[in-house]
């Protein structure tokens, strides 16, 4: 299925050292997916799999453990967009925060087109180890 307008999805992973929470949400800002699953990438490809031709980009926070995941999902061509942390503030009048309303807010900036992308060095660069 060719991505459209209509069909597009944004995905946002909050990336934790055993774990990652994923969501989803169309172009409307409709939630159409959240998932938790254990921090490889079979695992988050296998849940991912049925929207990967849905998906426009992926984004995750530069964390401590970004590596491993941004490099991976990378090698099978998937758009996957670093986030800078300090430039990614949700609503202040926001009440609760946990990993389901992050890898929210993550997917709803992609959407938006407020994504605060930070770049991403190659490992040929060598600034980097891989």
């Amino acid at each position: 299925m060719q991505t459209t307008k209509a069909n597009a999805l944004y995905a946002g992973a909050d990336l934790h050292g055993n774990n990652v929470f994923l969501s989803l949400c169309d172009q409307e800002g409709n939630t159409v997916f959240r998932k938790r699953v254990k921090a490889n990438l079979a695992a988050v490809n296998a849940a991912l799999d049925p929207f990967w031709d849905r998906i426009v980009a992926l984004g995750v926070e530069s964390t401590f453990n970004w590596y491993w995941f941004v490099d991976g999902l990378r090698e099978k061509d998937r758009n996957v967009k670093l986030g800078n942390p300090a430039k990614m503030e949700q609503y202040k009048g926001i009440k609760i925060t946990n990993d389901l309303t992050d890898a929210d807010w993550l997917s709803e900036q992609l959407r938006l087109g407020i994504f605060p992308e930070s770049y991403i060095y190659s490992c040929a660069v060598g600034h980097r180890c891989c």
